[in-house]
């Protein structure tokens, strides 16, 4: 009896021996294909998801909305530039219309002042030339004698010529006209050309009395002279 327990008692254990080492195995087995997927799986390269087809659809409405959106401020600022040309237009038409009126309702004291420049200007250069004239006839009359006269006169007959050109053109600027682009720049001619005419004038006149000077004081010499033969 007892020898039989024995016998059985070893089978068991033999069995036992000989399944455990397969068990082990098949454990061990199990987790070691595990970890080789872990393994495989960490070591594989990270690809980015492709985006899907609905991503790529709000891409793109994304761009066209963005493109939309540029092209709509940019004929905002299209519009406020020409509404701002348009404004400063109006704003110089308005000037311009008021420049006109006021130039209308001056215009008559205007042409009266340039008459007047004008005519002042043509009286000096008359009266100047009565002048030389006067004193070159009493010369010749009186026979007298003045070593330089020549070039007085060449002085006078030359400043003349400049004073006759530069009056003439004074009073060749024609009125001012209000309904011209520039009826401040017709002023201005006319201004310039008045200083001109003023500085050719008294240029004239210099030249005359320098041989006024010389005729009078050869006069006076000549009478002296003749006053102490009587």
């Amino acid at each position: 009896m007892k020898q039989t327990l024995k016998r059985t008692i070893i089978a068991s254990a033999a069995v036992m021996l000989l399944v455990t080492p397969s068990i082990a195995s098949a454990h061990e087995g199990k987790h070691s294909g595990h970890d080789e997927d872990v393994a495989t799986t960490s070591e594989s390269p990270s690809a980015s998801p492709r985006p899907s087809a609905e991503a790529r659809k709000v891409n793109k409405l994304e761009t066209e909305l963005r493109s939309k959106l540029q092209e709509q401020a940019k004929e905002r600022e299209a519009a406020r530039e020409q509404s701002s040309e348009q404004k400063k237009e109006d704003l110089r038409e308005r000037l311009d219309a008021n420049k006109k009126k006021l130039c209308e309702n001056r215009i008559n004291t205007i042409t009266r002042v340039m008459t007047a420049m004008n005519n002042r200007r043509q009286n000096a250069f008359d009266r100047i030339t009565k002048v030389s004239d006067a004193v070159q006839a009493f010369y010749t009359k009186k026979e007298l004698s003045v070593a330089n006269y020549d070039d007085l006169v060449a002085q006078v007959n030359a400043a003349k010529s400049v004073a006759q050109s530069a009056t003439s053109a004074q009073t060749a600027v024609p009125p001012v006209n209000c309904d011209g682009e520039q009826p401040r720049a017709d002023i201005a001619d006319f201004k310039e050309k008045r200083s001109a005419s003023i500085d050719a004038v008294k240029a004239y006149r210099d030249a005359v009395k320098a041989l006024v000077k010389a005729v009078k004081t050869a006069a006076e010499t000549t009478k002296v002279s003749e006053g102490t033969a009587s």
